[in-house]
């Protein structure tokens, strides 16, 4: 059971907590720039929220602006997005 608390301070690991139920020590998403094995991990979750909706026959759609960015980053398994860029450099001189 989550209590309600941010378990990480930045978006992408608060995300994944959220969308799996897992805290950070069991998603593997521990930092703002993860590897590709702990990307990988995350997207072979058959349980995030998207995917069990999707197997329930919802179509799921995330939308955001920048603070959404970790969708592009971390497939959850949302049918489609619509989110600001990654942060990088490029992208901050856009702001």
């Amino acid at each position: 059971r989550l209590d309600g608390r941010t378990k990480s301070p930045t978006s992408l690991e608060s995300w994944a907590t959220v969308l799996t139920g897992q805290r950070p020590p069991r998603h593997g998403l521990r930092s703002m720039y993860p590897s590709r094995d702990e990307v990988r991990a995350v997207e072979q979750n058959a349980d995030t929220l998207p995917r069990v909706l999707a197997r329930g026959g919802y179509r799921t759609f995330v939308s955001s602006d920048w603070v959404g960015n970790c969708f592009d980053l971390v497939d959850f398994g949302f049918a489609a997005r619509d989110v600001g860029p990654v942060q990088n450099f490029e992208a901050l001189l856009l702001e």
